[in-house]
């Protein structure tokens, strides 16, 4: 009789917790709408997803990443290229707010983000927009970072629309709105195998299909890889080359407009 209790107790805290996530964060992994909405995505990508693209593999998340100095690795790379340059103004596209308000303490800062932000810096200039159709003129931008945003572009984990190709046209539209010799500063998800997709979170590329994108429009300046296992900078050769939702390695680039 207890035990029968105890998981009646169980369940009803169970349901009010979901229904909390769901009216106050569309997106947490215990939110039933983020659940329906991500295998009804996966259904639509595996329908829909050409064959002539790069990534080898597609496959269903299977949880969240352990944290590791990642980030900081990330801010530390992107904080040395900008501080080297001296840009008089920065856009950003999707990165962190942690990193965001160091930037924004040292640079006039344009941001753009898919959502509607919580938080805007007062040094902030924020966009509500997709990478892949940058608000932005020809030519009109120095510097651009994002740190760990492109593989999640066209992927619909933060609400955007279905496009396999989301990355490939934001890297077009970045060189469009870089004024010439601009600079592109960004990281993003690593691996020494073939490029694949964690559905719906993020895609990992190898480090051919990232110059891939990039040899058309940028030259390299600088390439660093960062070690998720070891939490330290690491040769290209080893690059971590298992599949899986959390088996990656972090890339770090530095590129300039041709």
């Amino acid at each position: 009789m207890l035990y029968k209790i105890v998981k009646l107790v169980e369940r009803i805290f169970k349901n009010i917790l979901i229904k909390i996530t769901d009216k106050y964060n569309y997106y947490h992994p215990a939110s039933v709408k983020y659940r329906k909405s991500q295998e009804e995505n996966y259904n639509i990508f595996r329908r829909t997803f050409p064959d002539k693209i790069f990534f080898k593999y597609i496959i269903n998340r299977s949880g969240a990443g352990k944290s590791h100095m990642a980030e900081l690795a990330q801010f530390n790379f992107a904080s040395n290229e900008l501080f080297a340059l001296k840009p008089k103004k920065i856009l950003d596209i999707g990165s962190h707010l942690s990193w965001l308000s160091g930037v924004g303490s040292h640079y006039n800062l344009k941001t753009i983000d898919i959502r509607k932000k919580d938080i805007v810096l007062n040094a902030e200039e924020s966009f509500i927009g997709r990478a892949e159709k940058l608000p932005f003129n020809n030519e009109s931008i120095e510097c651009i970072t994002s740190l760990c945003s492109i593989e999640h572009f066209g992927l619909g984990s933060y609400g955007d629309e279905i496009d396999p190709y989301g990355d490939v046209k934001a890297i077009a539209e970045i060189e469009r709105v870089l004024k010439r010799d601009g600079s592109f500063i960004f990281s993003t998800t690593l691996t020494r195998n073939k490029s694949y997709i964690v559905f719906n979170t993020h895609r990992v590329y190898s480090v051919q299909d990232i110059r891939k994108m990039l040899n058309k429009y940028f030259k390299p300046a600088k390439e660093q890889f960062y070690s998720m296992k070891l939490e330290k900078n690491i040769s290209e050769e080893l690059v971590a080359d298992k599949i899986g939702a959390s088996e990656f390695d972090i890339y770090l680039g530095h590129w300039k407009k041709n």
